[in-house]
């Protein structure tokens, strides 16, 4: 298995990421294939989403092998920094996994979106994607972000 890290395909789904074209997706990532950061799960398929939630303050946002940066307006900036590392299979990538021990932010209101987008897409890449049993599901649950309490017996 290979990364795209050694093949030079980081800098073609950096490409890939900014255009967001549905069929190109397919032609580079597995079906069931993820990119996590720290514990949110995001099927790379689900990357319109938050290009379309944010179109109005997102300038631009790039992985690299140091983490994945993104840049709004008024120079706000938040990165995920860390390694990234990545396994290919059949020249499709399976998952890219960026382990950030603290973001780098100059925005907490940024931020604390991306986190709320993470939240949603963790949840929701659970939902359509078969996971076999020993998989921790929802590693973001809901109840914890809407502050409900757990139901008394």
């Amino acid at each position: 298995m290979d990364s795209i890290e050694g093949n030079a395909l980081l800098k073609k789904v950096n490409a890939l990421i900014n255009r967001l074209d549905q069929e190109e997706m397919v032609k580079y990532f597995k079906l069931d294939g993820y990119i996590r950061v720290n514990t949110y799960f995001i099927s790379p398929f689900s990357l319109i989403t938050i290009k379309r939630g944010l179109k109005n303050f997102l300038i631009s946002w790039e992985m690299s092998e140091n983490g994945w940066k993104f840049v709004f307006n008024n120079n706000a900036c938040v990165n995920f920094k860390g390694p990234l590392t990545s396994q290919t299979k059949d020249g499709k990538i399976i998952h890219i996994k960026i382990d950030c021990a603290k973001v780098e932010c100059n925005s907490e209101m940024h931020y604390a979106v991306l986190t709320r987008y993470f939240k949603c897409l963790d949840t929701f890449y659970f939902m359509v994607t078969e996971v076999d049993e020993e998989f921790e599901l929802l590693t973001n649950p809901l109840g914890s972000v809407c502050g409900w309490s757990q139901l008394k017996k």
